[in-house]
Protein backbone atom coordinates (compact mmCIF):
# COMPACT_ATOMS: atom_id res chain seq x y z
CA UNK A 1 0.00 0.00 0.00
CA UNK A 2 3.03 2.29 -0.11
CA UNK A 3 2.18 3.20 -3.71
CA UNK A 4 -0.85 5.14 -2.46
CA UNK A 5 1.53 7.56 -0.74
CA UNK A 6 3.48 8.30 -3.91
CA UNK A 7 3.03 11.13 -6.38
CA UNK A 8 4.01 8.67 -9.13
CA UNK A 9 0.65 6.97 -8.54
CA UNK A 10 -1.61 9.97 -7.93
CA UNK A 11 -0.46 12.44 -10.61
CA UNK A 12 -0.93 9.99 -13.53
CA UNK A 13 -4.27 8.94 -12.01
CA UNK A 14 -5.44 12.57 -11.97
CA UNK A 15 -4.04 12.96 -15.47
CA UNK A 16 -6.13 10.02 -16.66
CA UNK A 17 -9.20 11.60 -15.05
CA UNK A 18 -8.53 14.82 -16.95
CA UNK A 19 -7.97 12.86 -20.18
CA UNK A 20 -11.28 10.98 -19.80
CA UNK A 21 -13.07 14.24 -19.03
CA UNK A 22 -11.40 15.85 -22.05
CA UNK A 23 -12.31 13.03 -24.43
CA UNK A 24 -15.92 12.71 -23.26
CA UNK A 25 -16.92 16.36 -22.77
CA UNK A 26 -14.18 18.25 -24.67
CA UNK A 27 -14.35 21.52 -22.72
CA UNK A 28 -10.91 22.79 -23.86
CA UNK A 29 -8.30 21.56 -26.28
CA UNK A 30 -5.24 21.67 -24.02
CA UNK A 31 -6.08 21.32 -20.31
CA UNK A 32 -2.63 22.09 -18.86
CA UNK A 33 -1.53 24.85 -21.26
CA UNK A 34 -2.52 27.59 -18.82
CA UNK A 35 -1.30 25.79 -15.70
CA UNK A 36 1.90 24.07 -16.85
CA UNK A 37 4.35 26.17 -18.89
CA UNK A 38 6.51 23.11 -19.66
CA UNK A 39 3.53 21.46 -21.34
CA UNK A 40 2.84 24.58 -23.38
CA UNK A 41 6.45 24.85 -24.57
CA UNK A 42 6.81 21.14 -25.40
CA UNK A 43 3.50 21.05 -27.21
CA UNK A 44 4.38 24.16 -29.19
CA UNK A 45 7.62 22.45 -30.27
CA UNK A 46 5.97 19.22 -31.42
CA UNK A 47 2.81 20.83 -32.83
CA UNK A 48 4.21 21.43 -36.36
CA UNK A 49 5.38 17.80 -36.54
CA UNK A 50 2.03 16.12 -35.90
CA UNK A 51 -0.97 15.78 -38.22
CA UNK A 52 -3.98 18.02 -37.56
CA UNK A 53 -6.60 15.30 -37.19
CA UNK A 54 -4.93 13.60 -34.19
CA UNK A 55 -3.66 16.74 -32.47
CA UNK A 56 -5.61 16.20 -29.23
CA UNK A 57 -4.32 12.63 -28.76
CA UNK A 58 -0.71 13.80 -28.84
CA UNK A 59 -1.49 16.58 -26.38
CA UNK A 60 -3.17 14.18 -23.96
CA UNK A 61 -0.32 11.66 -24.28
CA UNK A 62 2.17 14.41 -23.51
CA UNK A 63 0.01 15.46 -20.56
CA UNK A 64 0.11 11.91 -19.14
CA UNK A 65 3.87 11.52 -19.66
CA UNK A 66 4.56 14.84 -17.94
CA UNK A 67 2.39 13.76 -14.99
CA UNK A 68 4.46 10.57 -14.67
CA UNK A 69 7.71 12.56 -14.85
CA UNK A 70 6.50 15.09 -12.28
CA UNK A 71 5.48 12.25 -9.97
CA UNK A 72 8.88 10.58 -10.23
CA UNK A 73 10.69 13.87 -9.62
CA UNK A 74 8.53 14.77 -6.62
CA UNK A 75 9.00 11.32 -5.10
CA UNK A 76 12.79 11.58 -5.51
CA UNK A 77 12.88 15.08 -4.00
CA UNK A 78 10.72 14.07 -1.04
CA UNK A 79 12.80 10.96 -0.36
CA UNK A 80 15.96 13.09 -0.35
CA UNK A 81 14.39 15.51 2.15
CA UNK A 82 13.52 12.75 4.63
Amino acid sequence: MKFLKRFTFWLPLFSLAIIVYELILQPVKHPWAAIDPIFAVLFACIHPLIPDNSNIYYALSLHFLLAVCYGILLDKLLSNLR
